[in-house]
């Protein structure tokens, strides 16, 4: 039996092909689940990265206006290093850049939460949408913005390398921003081809009929939290 929480995907279909896939993925489907999870848990990392410079940035050049210091987002986030929650605040512009504290290792963190989302596309079997090269893109194209990346020594940040980061434009250049979406949406597919089943809201992979009462006893215990994400530290 192997259980995965609640994730950010869509609600998967049940049936007879479903399991077919999860027969085909012999001993992986003990791991791929867990990655799976882990790469939707880093989807909501990258995120909160990615708008903690956009906010540090808006607080730079408007340092008399009311400003949010995200806390509430990375909790939610699973990032556990609160100091991250006096960014906002102490941002600052400096020679036509931005000097945002640990702008660096927040950075370095994003590409980490990028590379955690890519890891279960790379361990998907054949069957899966790895198959088609998604994955070896993936990885790519994460390289060659992670190379392009300016110097972020001193945590002094282009303002256009922020706007170039979070641009979500169709048709324009790539950007960590389209790699993320990108990802999610197919960590969200491998999440639906591998799921047979939703118990208790969250989305069970080979599970039998006489699993299920132990996996509502489960969920009576802990309150359904399936889905609770685990902090993590910048590192």
């Amino acid at each position: 039996m192997v259980i995965a929480e609640a994730g950010a995907g869509a609600r998967p279909d049940t049936g007879p092909a479903k399991r077919g896939v999860l027969a085909a993925l012999g001993q992986s489907a003990l791991l791929l689940p867990v990655l799976v999870n882990n790469g939707l848990e880093a989807n909501d990392r990258a995120k909160y990265f990615m708008s903690l410079l956009q906010a540090a940035r808006s607080r730079a050049d408007a340092p008399s206006a009311s400003f949010t210091t995200l806390r509430t987002e990375r909790i939610a986030a699973g990032v556990s290093d609160s100091g991250l929650d006096d960014v906002v605040g102490a941002s600052t512009q400096a020679n036509g850049r931005y000097l945002i504290p640990h702008a660096g290792r927040i950075h370095r963190a994003l590409g980490a939460a990028v590379a955690d989302m890519l890891a279960p596309l790379a361990a998907a079997p054949s069957a899966s949408a790895a198959s088609s090269g998604i994955a070896a893109e993936a990885e790519r194209r994460l390289h060659a913005l992670l190379d392009a990346a300016p110097d972020l020594s001193g945590d002094l940040v282009p303002g256009d390398y922020i706007s170039a980061l979070t641009s979500a434009r169709p048709g324009g250049p790539d950007s960590l921003h389209l790699l993320v979406m990108d990802a999610h949406r197919e960590l969200n597919r491998l999440q639906a081809e591998m799921a047979t089943d939703v118990l208790h809201g969250a989305a069970v992979y080979g599970l039998d009929d006489a699993d299920t009462p132990l996996v509502t006893d489960l969920s009576l215990v802990t309150g359904s939290r399936f889905g609770e994400v685990q902090s993590a530290d910048l590192g």
